[in-house]
């Protein structure tokens, strides 16, 4: 099929099937990936190499935008800041839903401790984008409930860093003993980096401020150069390309909220430009490779995996959540909707999947199973975050009041 004939068909029938799921307030991520396992079941065997060659650029492109999105997104000043059961609905959410998947997957399923410990880290992290969106449906945004999911997000999003880092390195490590070779090499690197912030914030302020970039082409090109050049750096030193994307994101952010208003002001219309291109575009075909890339024969075959995932990530949630709230000592209706929020998924948590099924870290099985998952949690934990954010009850309670 020819190239451009291929990414209308794909984009078309993803973006409207992304308005029709909007339109029954559903996220509009299922789209994509709905429209993936479609061509997966229907369609596959129509692909020539050719075909996949171009999908999988593309998807590649996708991830890469997506995680440099994040890290410009994400602020630790607002991590700092976050309350004390904030904190605690973030880091136990995560470490009791990692926990109970990590036990699942290697003493019941007999699974391998890194394939375990890929499982555990998708299910383990909240699509907080997804979270946001219900929050604004509901106006439920700026009330103290709203406020815990966005910052326990936040937290949800280091681990998810952390997580992809850990992945990347035993992707790596599992070539042989001389791969740490450059592995050592790459972290000694990001790590010293860190220490010579102020040299990098001076280049960044030279090129992305000082020279009053009033060409919004100049200041997106440039922001791509920077972008791809920590991507490939953390691709030929032995972390993976999406490890570089992130920390990229990250450190333009930083950097640039170091330089005042103008610099603020630079990172905004950045932000803006990453965001078009990569949500109104190339996002769509990385979630369609998700869908694409399920492999239906060994679903079927290992169908009670895929929900055995879902209810571990689903009940592992709303529990961390409710504890966190009653060791605050507040009700249980609020633990629940801040639990139902956190459980949503189609974030992160798929690209970390998507990265360890291209690294070979997991089989087929594996990735459909989590694919599924994914699938019920995008669909189960909006409808009943907002069945519960319209109760009355909950209405009535101080969790839900505004205040600035």
């Amino acid at each position: 099929m020819d190239a451009l004939a291929l990414i209308l068909i794909i984009l078309s029938s993803c973006f409207f099937t992304s308005k029709l799921f909007t339109s029954i307030k559903l996220p509009k991520v299922l789209g994509p990936i709905t429209v993936g396992l479609i061509f997966s079941y229907f369609f596959k065997s129509y692909f020539t190499s050719s075909d996949f060659e171009v999908l999988e650029i593309l998807s590649t492109l996708g991830i890469v935008m997506f995680l440099f999105y994040i890290g410009l997104e994400l602020d630790l000043k607002s991590i700092k800041k976050q309350r004390t059961e904030t904190i605690l609905v973030g880091v136990l959410g995560f470490i009791l839903t990692f926990i109970t998947a990590l036990i699942f997957t290697y003493y019941i399923l007999n699974l391998t401790f890194i394939v375990s410990i890929v499982i555990a880290s998708v299910l383990s992290i909240t699509a907080e984008g997804i979270a946001v969106m219900l929050l604004q449906e509901n106006r439920l945004l700026h009330c103290k409930s709203g406020k815990i999911i966005v910052g326990a997000g936040l937290i949800d999003d280091l681990f998810g860093i952390f997580s992809l880092t850990l992945i990347s390195i035993m992707a790596t490590s599992a070539v042989g003993l001389i791969s740490f070779i450059p592995l050592i090499i790459g972290m000694i690197v990001f790590t010293s980096g860190f220490y010579c912030l102020k040299y990098l914030s001076k280049f960044i302020d030279d090129i992305f401020v000082h020279k009053n970039l009033l060409n919004s082409h100049d200041l997106f090109t440039y922001s791509i150069l920077f972008l791809l050049f920590f991507a490939t750096f953390a691709d030929k030193f032995g972390l993976d390309f999406s490890v570089g994307a992130i920390l990229a994101g990250f450190l333009l952010n930083f950097s640039l909220y170091q330089k005042g208003h103008l610099g603020i002001q630079e990172e905004k219309r950045i932000d803006a430009n990453i965001k078009s291109i990569s949500l109104g575009f190339l996002s769509y075909f990385f979630f369609f490779s998700v869908g694409f890339s399920l492999d239906f024969s060994v679903l079927f075959e290992h169908i009670y995996w895929g929900l055995s995932f879902a209810a571990i990530a689903f009940l592992m949630k709303i529990i961390s959540s409710v504890m966190a709230t009653q060791i605050s000592h507040d009700k249980l209706y609020p633990g629940l909707l801040i639990g139902l929020g956190m459980a949503s998924k189609g974030g992160m948590d798929l690209v970390i999947l998507e990265i360890a099924r291209k690294s070979g870290l997991i089989s087929p099985e594996i990735y459909s199973s989590l694919v599924f998952a994914s699938f019920i949690l995008i669909i189960l934990s909006p409808l009943s975050f907002n069945f519960i954010a319209k109760k009355k009850t909950l209405r009535e309670n101080p969790f839900f009041k505004n205040y600035s």
